[in-house]
């Protein structure tokens, strides 16, 4: 995943985080707040990635670069 997708989503995820503050709190239940928690979740996975992109923190990771990783999806 390039920094430009990275970014986009965390737009993306961010965005949707703001419509869900929006919203009147707690009129959607416990599944906005289990959406919420996954946005948060991979917020912070993406803004790692993204701090580690074109840096050692990258390559040091077991496997190295060639390795499939499982993404949770947003």
């Amino acid at each position: 995943m390039d920094t430009e997708a990275i970014a986009e989503e965390i737009v993306g995820i961010r965005n949707r985080l703001d419509e869900m503050k929006a919203q009147v709190e707690g009129s959607a239940g416990a599944d906005a707040d289990d959406e919420r928690i996954q946005l948060e979740e991979r917020l912070l996975y993406l803004q790692d990635q993204l701090s580690a992109h074109g840096t050692d923190d990258a390559v040091d990771q077991p496997g190295g670069s060639d390795t499939l990783r499982f993404v949770p999806p947003a």
